[in-house]
């Protein structure tokens, strides 16, 4: 599956000094169009960049080729020099991957907004539908949707108890039957649709790469070059691979999941700033639909739980998962808390139009939990929105959660999950760098992690890991966060 680039075309009495790399990059099956997702000039001035180089840089050529199974592409680099066409190679194959992911994604959230529009679309055809049974039909008493029709062939006119259902309500029926079961199968593909955009090898992998040969000979006077050359190069790959030694933050999903001993269930772009409901405010944008997935594939598992915790090992990007995740799960149809357990969080109410006056925060709840004191009325004591109903804000206190009474947190989950809620999403802490975030996992007995790239060690992770184990606490699933751009 690797290919070394054409020879030159120039003459044969003139030295060539080019020199090619190759790198086998596999893709699903199935997939259209690799060698001009790897041929485009987004994807190869990225490489370019990557490498130190100009995006204008034209001693650097490209060529792509797919196998006939279209599951392997070869990208060849050709570059006057050893080390800069392994280089360049190498990035490029990682600006391919990215490319790739990219444009799952793009045509994944298509997809899934058009089987959205053929729902409601089929949903508003069903509506004078079912008015028009309703009137033929006393009483509210349709039949309900086909399921056990008569066999044997007869021409048996259906019936409802004693009275014959007229021939214009049968097709009515027929015709509302049908309708039902087109919405079912558009959410059943929404579904599957949802759980395939967070798999992380549905996109492309590096299967491998061909050291730089030299396509043309050269006569023996540039043997010192060459070793010199060769010397640097060995250098430049011993440097690359001593730094990816060092470097133990987590930075690929596969990584992810190994450490935490758990799934990946979505991978989030770093599209969107913090404190940020992209569920809310641009449920169209690629991070809300991403989250919109996340909460597709946590009810889809069964294993959903009343609560459920948001943490890392360490930093701030719980707080904008934990956010969304609420958010995501409300447009859903569930009822869902958002409780916050920091002051940083207080962004969290800044998207709500109508916060209540005088709504109560979590330590007045943990204290009146505490107490055995909680109103019966709990959820109407907290502030809603109009752009999700079902979604609610526990406000967090002026403090941090040093000294409040967290052993009336399972009281007050419980008195949430009575007062209707589905879902109680809590919004951290760090486990390692709060105290009390080991208290509060195990009042939820389930937390699911959220990990930026590149801002978790393994070291770390374990570490978090192990302490959740010993209290007793299972992991749900694990969030990579893209870097912000800012970063980057």
């Amino acid at each position: 599956m690797l290919r070394q680039a054409p020879k030159s075309a120039s003459t044969s009495g003139k030295k060539s000094k080019k020199s090619s790399t190759s790198t086998t990059v596999a893709v699903p099956s199935g997939t259209a169009g690799p060698e001009k997702l790897a041929m485009d000039t987004a994807t190869r001035q990225a490489a370019l960049r990557a490498s130190q180089l100009q995006p204008t840089d034209t001693s650097v050529a490209f060529s792509a080729k797919t196998t006939s199974t279209q599951d392997v592409v070869t990208l060849t680099v050709t570059s006057r020099a050893k080390a800069r066409a392994a280089v360049v190679a190498s990035n490029w194959a990682k600006a391919f991957a990215s490319a790739r992911r990219q444009a799952a994604l793009e045509a994944n959230v298509t997809e899934q907004q058009a089987l959205v529009d053929k729902a409601r679309s089929l949903q508003t055809t069903l509506k004078p539908i079912n008015d028009q049974l309703n009137k033929i039909f006393p009483g509210g008493h349709v039949p309900p949707p086909a399921g056990s029709a008569p066999s044997g062939g007869g021409k048996t006119t259906p019936t409802t108890g004693n009275q014959t259902i007229p021939v214009g309500a049968q097709f009515l029926l027929a015709q509302r039957d049908q309708l039902v079961a087109e919405v079912r199968d558009a959410t059943t593909k929404y579904g599957k649709l949802a759980a395939a955009s967070v798999l992380p090898d549905s996109f492309a992998r590096t299967e491998g790469q061909t050291p730089a040969v030299r396509i043309t000979k050269v006569k023996s006077t540039t043997v010192p070059a060459a070793v010199g050359l060769f010397g640097g190069l060995v250098l430049g790959l011993l440097a690359a691979i001593a730094a990816d030694m060092l470097d133990r933050t987590i930075r690929e999903p596969r990584r992810a999941a190994a450490v935490f001993d758990a799934p990946v269930l979505s991978i989030i772009p770093a599209d969107r700033d913090n404190g940020d409901f992209s569920v809310l405010t641009a449920p169209q944008s690629y991070a809300g639909q991403a989250y919109r997935s996340l909460a597709a594939t946590s009810v889809a598992t069964d294993r959903l739980p009343k609560a459920i915790m948001v943490s890392s090992p360490h930093g701030d990007a719980y707080g904008e998962v934990a956010a969304n995740f609420a958010a995501a799960l409300a447009r859903l149809g569930l009822r869902v808390a958002l409780v916050a357990t920091s002051p940083e969080q207080a962004w969290f109410l800044e998207s709500f139009t109508a916060p209540l006056d005088g709504a109560v925060t979590l330590p007045e709840l943990l204290t009146q939990a505490h107490d055995g004191t909680l109103n019966g009325q709990l959820e109407r004591s907290l502030p809603g929105t109009d752009l999700s109903p079902n979604l609610v804000v526990v406000p967090p206190g002026p403090d941090e959660l040093i000294e409040l009474p967290l052993d009336g947190l399972p009281t007050l989950l419980q008195a949430l999950a009575d007062a209707g809620i589905d879902v109680a999403v809590v919004a951290g802490p760090p486990l390692l760098e709060d105290p009390q975030a080991t208290i509060i996992a195990w009042a939820t007995r389930t937390v699911l992690w959220a990990v930026q790239s590149g801002e978790i060690t393994e070291e770390e992770a374990r570490a978090a890991a192990t302490r959740l184990e010993l209290a007793g606490v299972t992991p749900f699933g694990v969030v990579m966060v893209g870097r912000r751009r800012a970063e980057v």
